[in-house]
């Protein structure tokens, strides 16, 4: 971890693990200040913190932390997060609010030298500078610069999110709620391709004991295990999709309906919000969808019939269960 103290006027002391940096020196912000992290190892990396003032109108105004800069980062950071943290004293154990309100961590990834905003800092953008630097700026800012005190920053294994590329080369469509997102304990991983052609739902019309209203997040597993005793041809949506693996990894399902909608986010360039908004469309569909239907595990109280997301029009699907169309398997997993 490293850690960095500083003031309005400039740096103070330095408190975290055994890494002391510019202890006794006062430099204003703008000024670069050099550790090491776990990632870095022995190469010592460069933090500069700024503030901008913001006019409140008349006389008055403010000095905001409202970006900072990391540069000098060595290649065996690559797949890590720096998590940035701000504090108004040397022993306070609360950090402050950096931006969007009660935003504290400020998470900045980094995939072999590209850079982007971690979970849960939507409200900060990230710019690549090189391979070895970038920098990150808070859209609204909120610690006043006359507070921080001491910044940290710590950098630890990757955290995914909303788009990112997953464990199995798929993408990652719905994320933990602890993260800010609507997956509860888990993250959603979407295959990385549909499944070659196109298959009709089932091959049978739905018993009652398959018919279910759950739309949910968190109900594809369980509707897909059920239809499976109704769906029993791997023509079938239900079926292929559990039968679905990608190298070694099984556990595939059909996604819910409300689950669906999360991928259909995606695909229409959309970021994660809440499973009760729906997906709309924004023209065209991310290269690796289709402009069409795909099934979803839900059905409706007509045994004949099923329902699905068309992601081209970002509208609700209901049809008869032998209709084919499009199918994107799906994973989950814990963190």
């Amino acid at each position: 971890m490293l850690g960095i103290a500083v003031s309005y006027f400039g740096i103070k002391s330095t408190l975290a693990a055994n890494v002391t940096i510019n202890s006794g020196l006062a430099v204003e912000f703008g000024q670069g200040f050099t550790g090491a992290t776990s990632c870095s190892g022995g190469q010592s990396i460069t933090v500069t913190p700024n503030s901008s003032f913001t006019n409140a109108g008349g006389t008055t105004g403010t000095f905001y932390f409202s970006s900072f800069k990391v540069s000098n980062i060595p290649a065996g950071c690559s797949g890590s997060d720096f998590t940035l943290k701000a504090f108004d004293s040397q022993t306070a154990s609360s950090a402050l609010s950096l931006f969007n309100t009660s935003t504290t961590n400020a998470v900045v990834s980094d995939a072999s030298g590209v850079y982007s905003a971690g979970a849960g800092s939507s409200g900060m953008t990230v710019v690549t500078n090189s391979a070895t630097s970038f920098t990150a700026t808070f859209t609204a800012p909120v610690a006043s610069a006359r507070n921080v005190y001491k910044i940290t920053v710590e950098s630890g294994s990757h955290t995914l999110n909303f788009g990112d590329v997953g464990p199995t080369g798929g993408i990652i469509f719905i994320t933990p709620t602890s993260l800010g997102g609507t997956g509860g304990n888990y993250y959603y991983e979407a295959a990385p391709s549909d499944l070659p052609g196109t298959y009709i739902l089932c091959n049978n019309p739905f018993s009652s004991a398959n018919r279910s209203s759950a739309i949910g997040i968190g109900n594809g597993p369980t509707l897909t295990s059920s239809m499976l005793t109704d769906c029993t041809t791997s023509a079938t949506a239900i079926y292929a999709a559990n039968a679905y693996t990608n190298g070694s990894t099984s556990g595939y399902f059909l996604p819910s309906l409300n689950e669906l909608n999360q991928l259909c986010k995606y695909a229409n360039f959309l970021t994660e919000t809440a499973e009760s908004v729906q997906c709309t469309s924004t023209g065209s569909v991310r290269s690796g969808f289709v402009a069409g239907t795909y099934w979803a595990a839900s059905s409706i109280s007509d045994p004949a019939y099923g329902r699905g997301y068309a992601f081209n029009g970002a509208y609700i699907y209901q049809d008869q269960s032998g209709r084919s169309n499009y199918v994107r398997p799906v994973r989950r997993f814990l963190p």
